[in-house]
């Protein structure tokens, strides 16, 4: 329902709401737009790819897995998917014709196994993508607490303006305009 406006973008960049993620992305377009690209996923190497499954790529960056659910074989590396699509405009015409579906195996491995080339990932060292889940209230809580080097957040204290971070070792955040009653205790929290 969204296609008509993401259209309006060359690329449009579509993230997921459910983590921190700190990348180039200027450097995503750049490399997207010099490929030709109607599709390029961000995955990052990364351990925990057991827990979250990976997408693989063959030796030209092409999608050839996602997970356990799709397979064309040939691939040489692979990644964690960190939610972070660029798509061109023109991919857009080859939306599922239905209400609900879900990108990745319903719209991208069709297309991808029907031969498009131009479905591809940019596979990106731990250094160079940040990237911490924050879709679980305890991948919440973590991420809160211990959040990690970011180029949006200060060095120092790594917090949004006006945000307040409480104990020692740190184990309650209140966000700018929050405020405890009295009486009011509170541990491993983010108000």
């Amino acid at each position: 329902r969204a296609a008509r406006f993401l259209c309006e973008s060359d690329p449009a960049i579509v993230l997921a709401g459910d983590m921190l993620l700190d990348t180039d992305l200027a450097a995503l377009v750049e490399r997207h737009r010099a490929r030709g690209a109607r599709c390029s996923l961000l995955l990052r190497r990364d351990a925990r790819a057991e827990s979250f499954g990976s997408i693989g790529l063959d030796a030209r960056d092409r999608l050839r897995r996602i997970a356990r659910r799709f397979d064309l074989g040939g691939e040489t590396q692979a990644g964690v998917f960190v939610g972070l699509r660029l798509v061109s405009p023109s991919l857009f015409a080859s939306l599922p014709d239905r209400d609900s579906f879900e990108d990745l195996s319903d719209w991208l491995a069709p297309l991808a196994a029907a031969g498009a080339d131009d479905i591809v990932g940019s596979l990106l060292e731990p250094a160079d993508c940040v990237w911490e889940p924050v879709g679980t209230p305890c991948e919440y809580l973590a991420a809160n607490l211990h959040t990690p080097r970011v180029s949006y957040f200060d060095s120092t204290t790594r917090v949004a303006p006006g945000t307040q971070v409480l104990g020692d070792p740190a184990d309650l955040i209140l966000g700018a305009g929050a405020q405890l009653g009295a009486g009011v205790r509170l541990q491993r929290s983010v108000v």
